[in-house]
């Protein structure tokens, strides 16, 4: 019994180190900048952010983003197999493209950053 409890205790301990309870933002530490890192809490981009996957001729995939919303946002593209895109501002109304920097990626999602 005693070895039963300690299994199981070790096991819900591993389960919630690796983060995998439901419905909580991501949280990416840049530690690019010197001494001082900043915590950025990644979440899902708003309804009125349109996404278009493509690829270009090259190979590379691209995700075109037209913000429809009445406010200007910061996002930032997550690629299957690959880096990610820095985070950009798209102001309100306005289109711009977020490509990958290797052509064996995929695009997986839009995140607010």
């Amino acid at each position: 019994m005693r070895k039963f409890m300690s299994t199981a205790v070790a096991a819900i301990a591993l389960c919630g180190s690796l983060g995998l309870t439901a419905g909580q933002a991501t949280a990416v530490t840049n530690t690019t900048g010197g001494a001082a890192s900043e915590v950025v809490a990644l979440a899902a981009k708003p309804s009125c952010v349109k996404v278009r996957e493509t690829t270009n001729p090259q190979g590379y995939e691209l995700a075109k983003v037209h913000n429809k919303c009445d406010y200007d946002v910061k996002l930032k593209a997550v690629f299957k197999g690959g880096w990610d895109s820095s985070c950009h501002k798209v102001k309100a109304g306005k289109k711009r493209n977020f490509m990958s920097s290797q052509p064996w990626t995929e695009f997986d999602k839009m995140v607010t950053c």
